[in-house]
């Protein structure tokens, strides 16, 4: 056994040990199962925050939905977009063990093994977090520009609605604006 090796906790899985096709693979597919079964959840609740009059109630947003919409068309509207960020995925991961096994290979004397595993956890973290936010969040920016540029005319969009909205897939447009409207439902964005 190697030196690097005995000074390793025999219970834990290093990312050097990983066959890293098949975690990345395997970290893709579940990724697209769990969203897959909780994007409704987040439609729903996106409704309810949204929603100013009518049945502001979780059954009345699913009833409406149900109704209106149809299944599954109604409850996974703005799911493409969302599948769009699961690409990302190995990357955050990929980039938060590098760069905790970087750290690791370049601890201070002066700061002890566990404070040291708790600094680099939080260190590889953020910047495994901040890449993928600069990755995935181009749909909030997107929203801005269109507002911006006079393209559609956003309602409610500069509120702390719209922040929910954004960060939900959902794009709201004036009703007289069809072609903009028909051209975000072939998207499948959710508008409301």
């Amino acid at each position: 056994m190697s030196e690097t090796h005995s000074l390793k906790n025999s219970h834990e899985i290093y990312w050097c040990d990983l066959d890293k096709e098949k975690f990345l693979s395997l970290l893709f597919a579940s990724s697209f199962v769990s969203r897959t079964c909780f994007h409704p959840l987040g439609l729903i609740k996106v409704r309810l925050q949204a929603r100013k009059t009518g049945d502001i109630s979780t059954l009345g947003i699913i009833r409406d939905i149900w109704h209106n919409e149809r299944f599954p068309q109604g409850f996974y509207r703005g799911f493409p977009i969302s599948l769009g960020s699961l690409f990302f995925e190995p990357i955050f991961t990929t980039t938060l063990e590098q760069t905790r096994t970087i750290l690791k290979m370049t601890q201070p004397k002066s700061i002890s093994h566990s404070q040291w595993n708790i600094l680099t956890s939080l260190i590889s973290s953020g910047v495994a977090t901040l890449i993928y936010q600069t990755l995935t969040s181009k749909e909030g920016f997107i929203c801005y520009m269109l507002g911006k540029t006079g393209l559609a005319r956003l309602t409610n969009c500069w509120s702390t609605v719209f922040e929910v909205k954004s960060w939900s897939n959902v794009l709201c447009v004036h009703r007289e604006e069809e072609h903009l409207r028909r051209f975000l439902d072939r998207l499948l964005i959710t508008h409301i």
